[in-house]
């Protein structure tokens, strides 16, 4: 089949049901949400003059037979995927179908998985470049023609080998990179449920890079911080809005590290009388909030403050590298609900250390100090990551199985946790959510809320969407006390 050489196409895998289908928070997440990665490389592709489009497989009911067909019809000379740890297996899978059917296209491939292990993600696969690193400009060079061994931060076959260039220098002025080409998504089928979004539909955006904290659970820590200007943040929401979005969620690893910056922010956003509605998404650290803080956030948009909190024990929070204290969570949670902001923290059970006093702890901790909601994930040692290698070293980890690495639902055949059995493990994350939300004094305020704002039918749903995941493996966890 001949290849339009000047077509792009940028591929989603279908993740959605791999990632949250047996989760304990299936109901409160969408199926469309905005990869903004994506968006960021077309721009450099398409002042070249080449055609792009985007093709979001977990929006689609049939989605190998929708993506095979946009193959046959759009013919690209190119396809780009992006994929995270766990869900390489999903896009290895649909590489190979594009090599089926487009055996003469160049397959690239990005994102923090891709980055880690190139040479790992070619062997053996339809993949013919990994870029490494921040790609914005990188896929741009790739399809032009440019030698690949000319082109910085990629790693590609090459006559039965495998070459790597040189890393690509990280975008120091963000401000020069193009806006993202949101206008490729389909922008009213990005819609959240009412408690995860205001407004609908919505977009995702990001205000800085990188992120100077040490969790040993995370691979974006310790990299180089850098922010667009205040001038920038603004023309990007303005432009965002103008494709119809009415919402932005932010991608920000540290949104708050600059508290002059996000306040200079809000007062922008005030000052230009910016009809939006926003929301940090990634979460914000509760050492670096005041009262004025989250009055201007309020002021400015913002109805939703989330926090990674992670655990209600001072040894585990040493442990994993946080650096804050359960003070400062009450703290930050206690000034965020006094100016009426809806307040989110995010938990996870099975850390370094975990005993199954701490995680009552940590759930104890997590309906005392006033949240809104709470969502609890499993600790999984992604690979990049302190605690990856920490528990690699030690002969913990079981399987490089990567398709088993999912914070929501790992199995029991990815690690031995050197203090914690997997069924306790998965008992206390249920019971986590369980636990909060079917509090009385909390189903009453939260009911009586909704069915004032006419949102306590579309919550059930959502509520009733979840449950069968609540269930624990095996008998019943004790209530904590």
């Amino acid at each position: 089949m001949t290849l339009n050489n000047n077509h792009v196409l940028l591929i989603n895998p279908p993740y959605f049901e791999h990632v949250f289908g047996k989760s304990a928070i299936r109901g409160a997440v969408a199926p469309g949400t905005i990869i903004l990665s994506l968006a960021a490389v077309a721009p450099a592709v398409r002042q070249l003059g080449f055609k792009v489009k985007l093709l979001d497989l977990n929006l689609e009911p049939r989605p190998k037979a929708t993506y095979i067909s946009e193959l046959a019809e759009f013919r690209p000379a190119f396809i780009g995927f992006t994929f995270t740890t766990s869900i390489f297996h999903i896009a290895r899978k649909y590489a190979e179908i594009a090599r089926e059917v487009l055996p003469d296209v160049r397959i690239v491939c990005g994102g923090h998985h891709a980055t880690l292990m190139p040479e790992e993600v070619l062997t053996g696969t339809d993949f013919d470049v990994v870029v490494r690193g921040e790609g914005d400009f990188t896929l741009g060079e790739i399809v032009s023609g440019k030698s690949y061994d000319q082109i910085p931060g990629i790693t590609f076959k090459h006559e039965g080998r495998i070459v790597s260039t040189p890393a690509r220098p990280l975008v120091f002025d963000l401000d020069e990179i193009p806006f993202p080409a949101l206008d490729l998504y389909e922008v009213p089928r990005y819609r959240h449920p009412r408690f995860m979004a205001k407004r609908n539909p919505v977009a995702y955006m990001e205000t800085s890079r990188g992120c100077y904290g040490a969790c040993n659970f995370c691979n974006a820590r310790r990299t180089k911080l850098r922010r667009k200007s205040v001038d920038r943040v603004i023309e990007e929401m303005k432009f965002v809005l103008s494709l119809g979005f009415r919402e932005i969620h932010l991608a920000d690893d540290l949104f708050t590290a600059d508290l002059k910056r996000v306040k200079e922010i809000c007062r922008a956003i005030i000052r230009n009388k910016l009809d939006i509605s926003w929301y940090p998404r990634a979460g914000i650290r509760v050492d670096h909030v005041d009262r004025e803080l989250f009055e201007l956030m309020r002021r400015a948009g913002v109805w939703s403050v989330p926090f990674g909190i992670e655990s209600g024990n001072e040894h585990i929070l040493k442990r994993i590298g946080k650096n804050i204290t359960l003070d400062q969570v009450r703290h930050a949670v206690g000034l965020a609900n006094s100016v009426g902001l809806t307040t989110e923290g995010y938990f996870m059970v099975g850390h370094p250390d975990e005993t199954e006093e701490t995680m009552k702890q940590t759930i104890q901790f997590a309906t005392s100090i006033g949240l809104t909601y709470a969502k609890f994930t499993i600790s999984t040692p992604l690979p990049g990551t302190p605690l990856f290698d920490e528990w690699d070293r030690a002969g913990v980890i079981k399987t490089k199985d990567w398709s088993k690495y999912n914070f929501h639902t790992p199995p029991r055949e990815l690690y031995d946790h050197p203090n914690l059995d997997w069924s306790l493990i998965d008992r206390y994350y249920k019971l986590g959510m369980k636990t909060f939300y079917f509090r009385p004094s909390y189903m009453l305020k939260r009911g009586l809320q909704d069915l004032l704002s006419g949102q306590l039918l579309p919550n059930l749903k959502v509520l009733i969407k979840s449950l069968p995941n609540w269930r624990p493996i095996g008998r019943s966890a004790p209530r904590p006390s």
